[in-house]
């Protein structure tokens, strides 16, 4: 496999991960316990902090994407587009008062954080590979 199918192999591997964050934040059911919910700063906050920078991420990886499979440079593209995941996953994973509200998400950021880590792997390969026949 060349770089050009590393990098649509790593661009797969984001976009499943970044599926799984979406999925966790948008569409699990909130917990039900009383002593989990939310007050109205909390959840402003994390409004702020975690949905809006998601809708923003999502709108990046709409457009970068197709860029990546399409271009030269892509693995280079895809490796920040996984870095990018990863660490977004892993910032939300280190908001308890929203994994405890949400039971099913911390389960699903690991998820897309391991997919995000092995984009990033498959794109090292994609480098090194490139680096090897030049």
């Amino acid at each position: 496999m060349g770089t050009r199918g590393q990098a649509v192999v790593a661009t797969m591997l984001v976009l499943a991960g970044w599926t799984l964050v979406l999925r966790g934040l948008y569409l699990l059911p909130a917990s039900q316990d009383p002593g989990l919910d939310l007050d109205a700063g909390a959840s402003f906050d994390l409004n702020l902090s975690v949905y809006l920078p998601a809708v923003l991420l999502s709108v990046l990886l709409v457009v970068a994407l197709p860029i990546a499979v399409g271009r030269r440079g892509a693995v280079l593209l895809s490796a920040a587009l996984a870095t990018a995941t990863l660490a977004f996953a892993l910032w939300v994973l280190n908001r308890q008062e929203l994994t405890s509200h949400i039971p099913g998400l911390a389960s699903s950021l690991w998820g897309a954080a391991g997919l995000s880590a092995t984009a990033l792997l498959v794109c090292g390969a994609g480098l090194a590979l490139r680096s090897t026949r030049h």
